[in-house]
C-alpha cells in the first residue's frame, strides 16, 4: 500500500495557500470598504445619487472621496497625502494619476449635465 501522507513541503505550500487567500480575502473586504465609504461620503457631501455613483466607478478603487477631491482642489499637491513613496517619486506617475481624478469628473459632469 503506497504512503499518501503529504511531504512537509506539501503542507508548507498548502499553508501558504491558505493564508494567502486568507488575505486576498480579507483585501478584498477593505476595498468593498473603501468603495463603499467613498460613495457614501459623496452622498454627505454632494448628495447627488447618480453623480457619486458615476464618481465612485471613475475614481481608482483606492481612492477615498477625500482623496479625489483633493486632487480636484489642490491638483498634484493635494493628492500628495494618499500616494504609496513609489508613486510621490515618480513625476509620470502623479500626473497619470492626477488625470484620472480629472477625467472622472469630466465624465460625470458631463454624463449629467451639470456644469
Amino acid at each position: 500500500m503506497p504512503d499518501h501522507t503529504p511531504s512537509l513541503e506539501a503542507l508548507d505550500w498548502a499553508k501558504k495557500a491558505d493564508e494567502l487567500e486568507a488575505q486576498l480575502n480579507r483585501m478584498g473586504v477593505e476595498i468593498d470598504k473603501i468603495g463603499k465609504d467613498g460613495l457614501t461620503d459623496c452622498l454627505k457631501v454632494v448628495g447627488h445619487t447618480a453623480f457619486c455613483e458615476c464618481i465612485d466607478e471613475h475614481v481608482p478603487f483606492w481612492a477615498s472621496f477625500q482623496a479625489y477631491t483633493d486632487a480636484i482642489i489642490g491638483g498634484e499637491q493635494g493628492m500628495m497625502p494618499y500616494l504609496a513613496e513609489e508613486w510621490r517619486a515618480d513625476p509620470k506617475n502623479r500626473q497619470q494619476l492626477l488625470n484620472m481624478m480629472r477625467d472622472a469628473r469630466r465624465v460625470c459632469v458631463g454624463k449629467l449635465g451639470f456644469k
